[in-house]
């Protein structure tokens, strides 16, 4: 009888693809080892802008050479560490930016442009009520607070804003409501006179131009 031959086929362990982090996901600390210390280099970076008196140009330009001087060292002792010496690797020119990438720009660009119009041309009180608001809300905390530390409290609030809404997040929504009616009777209220201060002043118009 003659011998069969079988072929066996192994297949190699397939690498576990991680999924990758969402921004929603990195400022929900998600995966705190890449959180942490983007907000600890975030804090340090207004530290030095608010106390340290550097302007933004003189951080950015010391991080950058900090970058490079990280990259150099990095190189290096990778070359030391391999056996052969390690081989100089050349830098290759690869796609970062792709057709989608640039779709989802120009996306993004066209909708605040359709924004920044609809309000320069909108006729709708209430909504330009709310951006009259919004700007001066912006004026009256400029008054208390520089520009870097408006920022800062953004950072914060980025940061910072899920983690406290996922613990807290029935109280939130709770006074988000009626904060939420509360603004907009408030709203309602001041539309309404506006609307009786131009009637008034039309009927005055109206009534000098009869008079003349």
């Amino acid at each position: 009888m003659g011998e069969v031959e079988v072929e066996v086929h192994i297949e190699k362990p397939r690498k576990k693809v991680q999924p990758q982090l969402t921004v929603i996901d990195f400022i929900s600390w998600r995966d705190p080892m890449k959180t942490g210390p983007v907000f600890a280099a975030g804090n340090f970076f207004f530290y030095l802008l608010t106390f340290g008196g550097m302007s933004f140009l003189t951080i950015l330009s010391y991080g950058f050479l900090l970058a490079i001087a990280g990259s150099f060292l990095l190189t290096k002792l990778r070359q030391y560490a391999s056996p052969d010496g390690g081989a100089r690797q050349e830098v290759q020119l690869e796609t970062y930016i792709t057709e989608e990438h640039a779709k989802i720009i120009a996306a993004q660009a066209n909708l605040l442009i359709y924004h920044v119009r609809s309000v320069t041309q909108s006729e709708d009180l209430t909504f330009l009520s709310k951006i009259a608001g919004f700007c001066l809300f912006v004026t009256f905390l400029s008054k208390f607070l520089s520009g870097a530390s408006i920022l800062y409290l953004a950072f914060l609030g980025v940061f910072l804003g899920p983690i406290i809404y996922e613990r807290h997040q029935t109280e939130i929504d709770a006074y988000l409501v009626k904060a939420k009616k509360s603004f907009f009777l408030f709203l309602d209220k001041a539309q309404h006179e506006v609307k009786d201060q131009i009637s008034k002043q039309k009927s005055k118009l109206e009534q000098s131009k009869k008079a003349k």
